[in-house]
């Protein structure tokens, strides 16, 4: 990789401590669609540090570098004098087709931006993804469990995509153990709505 920042940064460091003594947290004002948990997206986060970025002479850009075997997000911080410090995020893709990549991204962009400029969004789905790093051996359900779910969602193609979604993983019988109750009472929650529709 190029280095990762530029041969001087004194200008570009006092910009970025003057943006920074305004930087406020992201919002979380983005709802997961399945649980309807809320949390700080790429949006919040960019509204958070844009103007004080801008108002010190801070531009941030997020390109994509094929690294040979592994795809990057290069987010470089440029300061108008000229200097600038540069980040590289291997891109992971749970699914190998065109939305993976696009949320593989979204979710890169994001972290690689609060990270480089100090925004604090307050979401724990980092969290989540430690533990699974932490815990590699991951439990899935039983077949007996994977055969409900498949019953119950079997005539709604809509409910079905969003708890893979969520789940992240490319069919039922990949849920872990530990979403399995949650997936159950969001399933339970939904058909209960139809019944009273």
């Amino acid at each position: 990789m190029e280095n990762t920042f530029s041969q001087e940064i004194g200008k570009l460091a006092e910009a970025l401590s003057k943006a920074q003594a305004v930087i406020e947290g992201a919002k979380e004002d983005a709802v997961n669609p399945f649980f309807k948990s809320k949390y700080a997206d790429l949006s919040s986060v960019w509204a958070a540090c844009k103007k004080p970025l801008s108002d010190n002479g801070l531009a941030v850009l997020q390109t994509i570098e094929n690294g040979g075997e592994k795809i990057y997000l290069v987010t470089t911080l440029a300061h108008l004098s000229g200097q600038w410090m540069r980040s590289y995020m291997p891109v992971i893709m749970t699914k190998q087709d065109a939305q993976g990549f696009g949320s593989a991204i979204t979710y890169c962009r994001r972290y690689a931006l609060s990270a480089m400029v100090g925004v604090c969004p307050q979401d724990d789905d980092a969290e989540s993804a430690m533990q699974n790093v932490r815990k590699p051996a991951i439990q899935i359900i039983t077949k007996t469990q994977a055969d409900e779910i498949n019953l119950l969602l079997r005539e709604r193609p809509d409910l079905h995509n969003k708890l893979l979604d969520w789940a992240d993983v490319d069919k039922i019988s990949d849920l872990p153990m530990s979403k399995y109750q949650g997936a159950m009472k969001a399933i339970e929650t939904h058909l209960a709505k139809e019944g009273a529709a």
